[in-house]
């Protein structure tokens, strides 16, 4: 049997012992497949994501990724992953060169492999022209693109996304080119 993306078994999420956000889930998600988590909006949806990088503990039940116990001590597990949240936040002061030097500083990048990815990444995101820009002066599409960017700094094997095209307008679709 080929290894799962991810396992949710029995997966509950409750907060400050009030607010249930998953009731007994369970799903799989096979390795190379694309997935969409559609429900309505509190539906749990990001709750379910943020268990899945090991950002959030479940109260009951586990999460597996590539077939390893996710948890939000489990690093190496997550440098495996790329994630762009439903609403990326960028320091306002620096450029997209700056954020994603940093970004791939995080993931032990050489500065050959680095700077190569960036370079990639930035054309494919339609971003070469205003990389060296202060982020706080760019648009909210934009910074969803260097959202995407950033998202795909360590090259992940498993990509999450969460509302990806959140601020763009269909011409800032067609400017990724991934």
């Amino acid at each position: 049997m080929d290894t799962l993306a991810i396992a949710f078994d029995r997966v509950t999420k409750v907060y400050q012992h009030r607010q249930v956000a998953l009731a007994d889930v369970t799903f799989d998600v096979p390795t190379g497949a694309t997935v969409g988590l559609l429900g309505a909006n509190g539906s749990g949806k990001s709750t379910a994501i943020r268990m899945a990088l090991g950002l959030i503990s479940t109260t009951a039940g586990t999460v597996r990724v590539f077939d390893q116990p996710m948890h939000p001590s489990a690093k190496a597990l997550r440098h495996r992953l790329g994630y762009l949240s439903d609403d990326p936040v960028f320091p306002k002061d620096i450029n997209a060169i700056e954020y994603l030097t940093f970004v791939g500083k995080a993931f032990g990048l050489s500065k050959l492999d680095r700077n190569a990815r960036m370079a990639t990444l930035l054309r494919a995101v339609g971003l070469s022209e205003d990389a060296g820009r202060r982020i706080g002066t760019y648009s909210t599409g934009m910074k969803t693109r260097l959202g995407v960017a950033a998202s795909l700094m360590n090259d992940p094997e498993l990509l999450v996304w969460d509302e990806p095209t959140a601020g763009l307008d269909p011409i800032s679709l067609s400017l990724i080119h991934i």
